[in-house]
């Protein structure tokens, strides 16, 4: 599958990890990386609708303060900011609850617990993510895993 064909004209959900893979990877620009970028390109041309947690932002910023990488903060500030292309969802009461059942009910940890809940709450289509353990909850949402796609 190719993922841009999987994502256009849908509502989908960013994993921390996505933005992990797209802006920190050090592999070259192929393979898994590619439909990635394709992604986030579609979503900038607003083809596709993009959404992830608050919880994405407080992930994906602790390397790059831990690492001093200013670069890196302001960018995933200004991404993850709310105002961007990206819509930034809040950790409700039903956010949470959701979220206690998913880790009852599917043994998951409480970060992608959180990730899956804000996702079916807010109404996304497909949830973009490298964790296999959530490709258990396919029935839930459709899963997109970074490592099975390919460019066409």
């Amino acid at each position: 599958m190719w993922l841009p064909d999987a994502v256009t004209n849908r509502t989908i959900y960013l994993d921390a990890n996505v933005f992990i893979y797209a802006f920190e990877s050090t592999l070259p620009p192929f393979g898994a990386l590619s439909p990635l970028c394709d992604v986030f390109r579609l979503i900038q041309q607003e083809k596709t609708l993009a959404r992830t947690s608050q919880i994405t932002r407080a992930e994906v910023l602790v390397h790059p303060l831990r690492q001093g990488n200013e670069q890196l903060v302001a960018l995933y500030s200004d991404l993850l900011s709310g105002t961007a292309m990206i819509g930034m969802e809040a950790v409700s009461s039903a956010v949470v609850d959701r979220a206690a059942h998913l880790r009852a009910s599917h043994n998951l940890r409480l970060a992608d617990a959180l990730h899956l809940a804000t996702a079916i709450e807010s109404g996304c289509d497909a949830m973009i993510t490298a964790d296999k353990r959530l490709a258990a909850c396919n029935a839930l949402m459709e899963m997109l895993l970074i490592e099975t796609l390919s460019a066409p």
